[in-house]
């Protein structure tokens, strides 16, 4: 059976977090996520770049908001928006 949400990808076991999944078998969508997260991280780094700001690694980042990424991937169709 054909996952349709990055959701039924991590709760299949098909890809256990960012970064985890074999790359020969990603889906477009496990692709798109993964660059949505990319792209989240580097918005934040951008945000927070100010004297003592907290800072992460994109690794940190997406292992500490990944209910967070998950939730606006799935309601802005994988596109970063302001969340509006």
């Amino acid at each position: 059976m054909k996952e349709k949400t990055i959701n039924d990808i991590i709760a299949n076991g098909r890809w256990n977090w960012y970064g985890e999944g074999d790359n020969m078998n990603e889906t477009k969508k496990e692709i798109e996520f993964k660059q949505f997260c990319s792209r989240m991280w580097l918005d934040n780094c951008d945000e927070n770049n100010y004297p003592g700001a907290t800072t992460y690694t994109e690794d940190e980042y997406t292992s500490k908001y990944k209910n967070y990424l998950t939730e606006r991937f799935n309601k802005d169709n994988g596109l970063v928006t302001n969340g509006t």
